[in-house]
């Protein structure tokens, strides 16, 4: 059994491997926090340890596991019935982050495969752009509602779905421009770091593995592309 922890956005993150499960948990009392991280490095078990909300994933459910060597990232997908789940634990520096792959390669044996998969700068652009349409929709959305508002009145209400309604009223168009914009600044800055860094995979797997190649990406594009053209026409 070996343990990492790792400052969380509140507290601290812990995480240990053993040759059976995965434990991830969280403590956001940093004086707490340090205690467990004490216990654990003396070889006390997670059970006793680590908090009483401790996540354990059983090394027998894991299915594939994606470590981002330029973000110090592990995520790992586990199976429960049908449905599959992904869990990310994020390490402080290099150091950390490959020991702990390192043992979890080492504990999931050879019935998992390794290969690497790093991702171009379209590829990895791919879902911020998304997001930034999306964000970027929804707020011009809600800013245009709120000038037929004012406009039209208690007419406009009776016609417009009431969700949308009640957001403009409650938010007004000041809070939805600063609500919008806010996401959409978060985003951009998420994506001028995929692009000046990114990601670098190496997957643990099972079955087979494929990653989305040039022929891909380009079809995905051509969609975003497509939604762009038909919201400028609509802004137009």
């Amino acid at each position: 059994m070996k343990s990492w922890h790792g400052e969380a956005t509140v507290g601290l993150d812990f995480y240990a491997i053993g040759h059976e499960a995965i434990y991830m948990g969280s403590e956001s009392n940093e004086g707490e926090g340090k205690d467990i991280a004490k216990n654990l490095s003396e070889g006390i078990t997670p059970a006793k340890a680590m908090p009483k909300d401790t996540e354990t994933l059983l090394l027998t459910t894991i299915t594939r596991v994606s470590a981002d060597s330029a973000r110090y990232e592990i995520t790992v997908t586990n199976k429960s019935g049908k449905e599959e789940n992904d869990e990310t634990m994020q390490f402080s520096g290099q150091d950390s982050f490959d020991d702990a792959y390192g043992h979890l390669k080492s504990s999931l044996g050879e019935n998992f495969e390794e290969c690497e998969d790093n991702y171009s700068i379209p590829r990895a652009s791919y879902g911020s752009l998304w997001a930034l349409t999306i964000f970027g929709f929804l707020t011009w959305l809600f800013y245009s509602l709120g000038d037929s508002l004012a406009v039209e009145g208690d007419e406009l209400r009776g016609k417009k779905a009431k969700f949308l309604v009640s957001v403009v009223d409650t938010l007004g168009q000041t809070g939805v421009a600063i609500i919008g914009g806010s996401l959409m600044l978060i985003t951009a800055i998420y994506l001028v770091s995929r692009i000046r860094n990114p990601p670098a995979y190496k997957v643990l797997h099972t079955g087979k593995y494929k990653a989305s190649g040039p022929v891909r990406v380009t079809f995905n594009y051509a969609i975003l592309a497509l939604v762009w053209f038909f919201l400028v026409r609509a802004f137009i």
